[in-house]
């Protein structure tokens, strides 16, 4: 989650906005002005701390450099791959890898630099209503982190997922080498899943299970996509 609000908000207690139940200062609450800004401060009464509009890394890049800051070339590859990922270009993230990039995570495990370019490609095909942020992002010339949030619906069940990740990158030649994303699969299956989630999300059995249908979905998208290009499909275990 970027840590910028939105043009038009104004925190409580802040004084020159319309307030809830009286003049200036009067009210519990100020009321934002904008359409937006109203939106973010309906979907943060909620819990769902996602704003209507994110800066662009353009934006983000030229806001850090007013105060002097210049952005970590890395850093700013972070930021690209997340935006992009926003965007569901699954060839502009492919596109901030490394060719020998390895990724991991708890749904799909260990996959080699065919079978992450597969994911990213699924992944941002089946998204309907996915919202992407970044935050805490950090790098140098070899490592890099990032804390990023997920908010989508679950296809398999139909439930609302907010998942928040803690990523972790290396870096080679100014591209991403290696990613691994780091998430409570025990939080995650509970939203996801449910019941199911709730008794045996903190179970290998159903982490294991999980792992296996996502591979297998992986798999499959892969083939596919070979013979629609007319190309072979890389190996991917299942």
């Amino acid at each position: 989650m970027l840590p910028y609000l939105s043009p038009g908000f104004q925190p409580e207690g802040g004084g020159g906005g319309a307030m809830e139940g009286g003049g200036p200062g009067i009210g519990p609450r100020a009321l934002p002005r904008t359409p937006a800004a109203r939106a973010d401060a309906t979907r943060e009464r909620r819990g769902l701390h996602f704003p209507s509009r994110w800066p662009t890394l353009r934006g983000l890049a030229s806001h850090l450099r007013t105060y002097g800051i210049e952005m970590h070339p890395n850093e700013e590859l972070i930021h690209r791959f997340y935006d992009r990922f926003q965007a569901r270009d699954a060839d502009g993230m492919v596109a901030c890898y490394h060719p020998e990039v390895t990724f991991r995570d708890a749904a799909f495990g260990e996959l080699d630099a065919g079978q992450v370019d597969g994911m990213w490609h699924l992944l941002c095909s089946r998204a309907t209503d996915l919202e992407v942020s970044c935050s805490y992002v950090h790098a140098d010339d070899r490592e890099g982190s990032a804390d990023w949030r997920a908010l989508y619906t679950f296809g398999q069940t139909g439930r609302r997922v907010d998942n928040r990740i803690a990523a972790r990158f290396q870096f080679r030649d100014g591209l991403i080498v290696r990613h691994e994303d780091d998430f409570s699969f025990r939080r995650w299956s509970r939203q996801a899943l449910g019941p199911v989630g709730l008794l045996l999300g903190w179970t290998p059995l159903l982490q294991n299970r999980v792992r296996s249908t996502a591979r297998r979905q992986l798999a499959r998208y892969m083939r596919q996509r070979a013979e629609a290009s007319g190309t072979a499909a890389p190996a991917a275990a299942e």
